[in-house]
């Protein structure tokens, strides 16, 4: 009877002469370099507006004058009542209509309630890759990684200045600063799994919806 090995053995093979044979060698790309490799078509905004689409975020554009009115209109649509929000907002969260603002401004393990019972998270990005649809989130005191991965509902909010080519550029993005923060999160869209007869379910480990909100600064 053949073991585990030598079926995963003969599978590799037969799966790896099926691959065309070449002989190129790809060169080799410094991470640092990378973003000048990049191929995207148009420009960075036109292309990640594209391709965050396809990554099934629920995709606005706006200008910085109309950016308010977009989130509590998008909040309002979504019946949301307690929001997890981040501290570095370009607004003041009073100015957020029929919601419950929470900010961490204590240590998450006294917060665990309310962070798993919030509607929704609301937070801005650190950058956005055009070249794959993603968005990069740093995590911080004020704004920990389960910001962006617990709540049923995410509202992320990009300015257009963040905009990079590549995932490389977006992390080179957020490391400039200096700072070295515990976590970088790539979001991209909705949370998603197909582990059960290639049926896709979204939300499974994550939010079930993304709204991605992507704005001009005056």
């Amino acid at each position: 009877m053949a073991t585990i090995d030598q079926i995963s053995a003969r599978a590799r093979q037969a799966l790896f002469a099926r691959l065309p044979q070449t002989d190129d060698v790809l060169p080799r790309i410094p991470v640092g370099d990378a973003a000048c490799h990049v191929k995207t078509s148009g420009d960075l905004k036109a292309n990640f507006l594209a391709t965050a689409a396809a990554n099934k975020f629920q995709v606005h554009s706006c200008t910085q004058a109309e950016l308010l009115n977009t989130v509590n209109s998008l909040l309002a649509q979504h019946a949301v009542k307690s929001l997890l929000c981040s501290a570095d907002l370009p607004f003041a969260l009073s100015e957020l209509n029929g919601v419950e603002p929470l900010v961490f401004d204590r240590p998450l393990e006294e917060m665990r309630e309310q962070v798993f019972g919030a509607d929704a998270a609301l937070c801005v990005g650190t950058a956005g890759a055009s070249s794959s649809g993603n968005v990069l989130c740093a995590s911080s005191p004020q704004a920990p990684r389960c910001l962006t991965l617990v709540p049923p509902i995410l509202v992320l909010l990009l300015p257009e200045s963040r905009l990079v080519a590549s995932p490389e550029a977006a992390i080179n993005l957020a490391l400039k600063s200096g700072a070295h923060p515990a976590n970088l999160v790539f979001t991209a869209g909705p949370a998603r799994t197909a582990d059960i007869e290639l049926i896709t379910i979204f939300g499974a480990h994550g939010p079930h919806t993304v709204e991605l909100v992507v704005y001009g600064e005056d």
